[in-house]
């Protein structure tokens, strides 16, 4: 789902066990807060310019994230009681 709409990702976030967000862009630092507040920035990834070869981008913790990244940003967020695959 789009990461625009911080109210609907907030209630997304409270009836999914993994959410797939896009869009991120400049709305990082407010989900960033957003993951924070819920305890679930440690369970968030950020993948960037994933369709672009030798730019892409894996990202494991959020707060390592420069906020100027681009529009082709997406965030992964894994609240399953299974682990990430190391």
């Amino acid at each position: 789902m789009p990461a625009t709409d911080l109210d609907a990702v907030s209630e997304a976030l409270d009836r999914s066990e993994t959410l797939a967000l896009y869009k991120v862009g400049g709305g990082l630092p407010a989900l960033r807060e957003l993951l924070k507040s819920k305890g679930l920035l440690e369970c968030s990834r950020l993948a960037y310019a994933v369709e672009q070869e030798g730019r892409e981008q894996l990202f494991t913790n959020l707060d390592d994230v420069d906020a100027s990244l681009g529009y082709m940003s997406a965030v992964l967020v894994h609240k399953a009681h299974k682990p990430w695959i190391a």
